[in-house]
């Protein structure tokens, strides 16, 4: 297994929210021993000149085989966080989206470089590791409402 590290500069993402009902699209992030540590929506790195928009669908189409539909709304945020020891920095384009194909939104789909699951959302207020992570529950609002 690769160990991957944060770049020493500032990267730019794109991650798409898909959902279906209470349910959110996420890939795993694996730790070096090839741990669950976290999970984040589908997308990637923004390549220079490549509007972000551009790398959803790119995204889609080499991890997935598919195309997604973005909804106009979006917000940026910051992301400072830690990876074994290494500081990483990223500014990220975070867009609600939906499959084309409606048929195409499945339970799990596997590929050589991540994994990923529909994640249902818990009504007692409990997560598991296979629920969104803590505030992105805000996010989805703040998409939806383009606040």
């Amino acid at each position: 297994m690769t160990s991957w590290r944060p770049a020493n500069t500032i990267t730019v993402k794109a991650l798409a929210l898909i959902w279906r009902d209470d349910a959110l699209l996420l890939s795993e992030i694996h730790d070096d021993a090839g741990r669950v540590k976290g999970m984040r929506p589908l997308g990637g790195t923004v390549e220079f000149g490549e509007p972000w928009r551009d790398t959803l669908q790119r995204e889609f189409l080499e991890e997935l085989g598919t195309r997604i539909g973005l909804l106009d709304r979006y917000i940026v945020m910051e992301n400072l966080f830690e990876h074994h020891g290494t500081p990483g920095h990223e500014i990220v384009f975070l867009c609600d989206a939906y499959f084309e194909d409606s048929n195409f939104f499945i339970s799990e789909i596997s590929s050589p470089s991540r994994q990923a699951r529909r994640s249902p959302g818990s009504p007692d207020g409990h997560r598991s590791m296979n629920s969104p992570p803590e505030g992105w529950t805000f996010i989805r609002r703040a998409c939806a409402t383009g606040s």
